[in-house]
């Protein structure tokens, strides 16, 4: 009787783990992965959920509202600047919400990644539901200020959204329009602020801006890739030569049409600082291709960025020399 028992519970042990074998892995990590309601978590750690999710960290990407203050010789006047302080508020609130609807979106995918599934919304530190209510009065905030201050910045912060949204649902699963699209997000900031004091940018800006955020966007996809251990789910089709070759060329194109423009100025037209800005914009963005091939520290993207001295450096002294240049030894100096 005794062996009897033994032999039906052997089966049964036997059955069991047949059965776990044969659970499909989806299963599994759908099981890991659900989410659990935010009410659940203590009241600090809801906190500090809710600011890790609105990304506090990647507002920077945001100063590219104050690239027409320098130009525009208005870097001292405090109401050129309060404006474009405004216009940087806003796009805060527009981006956060963009990030809330993303996670939202992408948090089963997100699951799957090696660094992304730390994520508030992907580990269940917040609901989907407040996640969203909060990117709908983020989103509603940002536009209806937007079109109060200036109705030409309403409708650039409104498209900013709308093109996020678009990126999320669409496009950032077509390769290299992906990159585009996010190349076209940090134009339309750098145009928002210029309409924000009334300033008419010139066409290199635009172009040369285009071209260091489609380097910073290429890189981000290789450092996914290469650093971050993403799978080909979650690159996006990219294979590390191919990007390799992409990054290279937005390198070459980012210091070529800096470098056109301002030769093609003639040295009558630019005063020294101007001409070793040259430099600047050489060394920085040779020092970025660096780190992005070099560095072995898997950290988010903007947090290696600003995370590196150097380069930060690179980037002051850049300012710095423009304002040198056009605020105390030429102030004359424009930029058409």
């Amino acid at each position: 009787v005794g062996a009897g028992l033994s032999l039906r519970a052997n089966r049964r042990i036997v059955c069991t783990l047949k059965e776990c074998q044969a659970e499909p892995v989806e299963a599994m990590i759908e099981q890991k992965t659900t989410l659990l309601p935010t009410e659940k978590l203590p009241p600090r750690e809801t906190f500090g959920a809710w600011v890790e999710a609105l990304r506090p960290l990647h507002w920077t990407k945001n100063i590219f509202v104050g690239v027409a203050l320098v130009f525009s010789h208005r870097l001292i006047e405090w109401a050129a600047v309060l404006q474009t302080a405004i216009v940087f508020v806003l796009f805060c609130g527009a981006a956060s919400a963009v990030y809330l609807i993303n996670d939202v979106f992408d948090r089963h995918d997100d699951a799957r990644h090696p660094s992304k599934n730390e994520r508030p919304i992907t580990r269940g530190a917040l609901s989907i539901h407040n996640a969203l209510f909060t990117a709908v009065v983020l989103a509603g905030l940002s536009g209806v200020g937007a079109f109060y201050f200036n109705f030409t910045v309403g409708l650039f912060v409104g498209g900013y959204i709308v093109l996020n949204i678009g990126y999320t649902l669409v496009f950032k699963k077509i390769v290299i329009l992906d990159v585009l699209i996010i190349a076209a997000g940090f134009g339309i900031r750098v145009v928002a602020g210029a309409i924000a004091i009334h300033y008419t940018l010139a066409t290199w800006v635009l172009v040369c801006t285009f071209f260091v955020s489609s380097l910073i966007g290429f890189s981000k996809r290789r450092y996914e890739i290469i650093y971050d251990g993403a799978s080909p789910l979650h690159t996006r089709g990219y294979t590390p030569y191919f990007l390799d070759m992409l990054v290279l060329l937005s390198a070459a194109l980012s210091i070529g049409s800096y470098s056109f423009y301002i030769l093609s100025r003639g040295t009558w037209q630019n005063g020294w600082s101007i001409a070793l800005s040259l430099g600047a914009v050489f060394y920085g963005v040779l020092r970025y291709v660096y780190l992005i091939h070099l560095s072995e520290e898997k950290l988010d993207h903007t947090k290696l960025i600003l995370s590196d001295k150097p380069l930060m450096a690179t980037v002051f002294v850049w300012i710095g020399l423009f304002v040198i240049e056009i605020y105390y030894v030429n102030p004359s100096l424009t930029f058409p």
